[in-house]
């Protein structure tokens, strides 16, 4: 009887270690995902008009208000009644543009846009989403889309928010990177429609744009020689010895696009510093051109200096007449003092995009060789949350350059 009561003891025993055990593992992981992707900062999101009276086959904007935090990047989902409202993609059939502009030109035309249908195949529901990245330095500035509807039928239709799939991300007051919760009460916009009108509302799609500086290259005549190009990088987040120690980079030579573009061999060195050398066989004795630098995982930078400099990570522009000078022999190119920024992950496609931001959120913690060669932005073996906080400061820059 003794040795039963013994054994009942250290079962009790075992089992309430193992509760306290496991209880106290996920207190401590708990706090550390909480702290990513539940930052306890809200985002307010409200639609607006409230209200408004339109005629059968009007069109009309509808407002997705958001303010409260430094928003980068969203992706929303707006549901509405599709016997009811037409959104501007179904009723201008073959268009190329998408018909959402944003407050100030703070989002770029969206990277996504697709509409399904909800519920059962007989329900006049839709879904509207729109993944959007922002063409500004994130702020606490109220953030505007506008979407473009057309009235169908007489009656009153809802436009509303699905608070369960809508993600805001951007950065907190310490700026690290966060998706923000969303507000306790979101309010829906709600259209009466009566009659039949021929109002057209018609608002201006701004295309960003990026200017090409003009270069002239200069060639003494009858004179040519070899040279090398012993190049130094700094890239992003990389402070120290990588765990992977080759990297290929293209390198264009020319005052803008086209220009020859070469793949380059670049080893990191002990300070974080890359290195790598590039043999011209053939070319003028003396030569004034740019070099046009791109990362397998970054944003093409243009570069008019033999050392360059800036004041932070991403501001460093070519001189509208600038350029570099090379000459015959070696040539000393010494890049380290600008960042070759991170975030246009593979495959590329020249810009920092919704789908660069959620495939490394959602390789968070992974290790694998395809989602290292992806997403391991800063090449310490691992996706994790500084990899998504660095594409985060890069999306005010967005694009490669010209």
């Amino acid at each position: 009887m003794n040795n039963m009561k013994k054994q009942l003891y250290k079962k009790l025993f075992l089992g309430i270690f193992a509760i306290i055990v496991f209880g106290g593992l996920f207190y401590y992981v708990n706090q550390y995902l909480t702290r990513f992707f539940a930052s306890g900062d809200a985002v307010t999101i409200n639609l607006s008009p409230a209200t408004q009276t339109r005629k059968i086959g009007d069109e009309m904007v509808i407002n997705v208000d958001m303010s409260g935090q430094k928003i980068s990047a969203t992706e929303l989902y707006l549901t509405y009644d599709s016997s009811m409202l037409s959104y501007y993609k179904e009723y201008m059939i073959g268009t190329t543009s998408s018909g959402v502009t944003s407050l100030n030109n703070f989002f770029q035309e969206p990277l996504i846009s697709e509409i399904t249908p909800v519920g059962s195949g007989t329900s006049p529901m839709k879904q509207l989403k729109l993944s959007l990245v922002s063409l500004s330095t994130p702020s606490t500035l109220p953030a505007q889309v506008h979407l473009r509807f057309k009235a169908k039928k007489i009656g009153t239709a809802t436009v509303t928010l699905d608070k369960t799939k809508t993600k805001v991300t951007g950065a907190n007051a310490s700026n690290n990177a966060v998706y923000f919760d969303l507000s306790s009460t979101v309010s829906a916009a709600t259209v009466t429609i009566m009659g039949t009108g021929l109002e057209t509302i018609t608002p201006s799609i701004p295309t960003p744009s990026v200017a090409t500086p003009s270069v002239t290259l200069t060639y003494p005549p009858n004179s040519t020689a070899s040279a090398t190009l012993k190049m130094k990088l700094k890239f992003q987040g990389i402070n120290a010895i990588p765990t992977e120690k080759k990297m290929n980079v293209e390198v264009g030579i020319g005052s803008a696009s086209p220009y020859s573009v070469k793949t380059v061999e670049f080893t990191a060195q002990d300070n974080g510093t890359w290195t790598g050398e590039l043999n011209l066989p053939s070319m003028s004795s003396s030569y004034y051109t740019a070099l046009f630098i791109k990362g397998p995982k970054h944003l093409r930078k243009k570069v008019c200096d033999n050392k360059p400099t800036e004041t932070a990570g991403g501001t460093y522009k070519c001189d509208k007449n600038g350029y570099l000078k090379i000459t015959g022999g070696d040539n000393d190119l010494d890049f380290t003092g600008i960042l070759m920024l991170a975030g246009d992950i593979p495959v590329q496609d020249g810009l920092i995009s919704a789908l660069d931001l959620a495939y490394i959120r959602q390789n968070l913690g992974n290790k694998s060789e395809d989602s290292r060669q992806r997403g391991d932005l800063n090449l310490d073996g691992i996706v994790d949350t500084q990899d998504f906080s660095m594409i985060l400061q890069t999306l005010a820059f967005k694009y490669d350059e010209e």
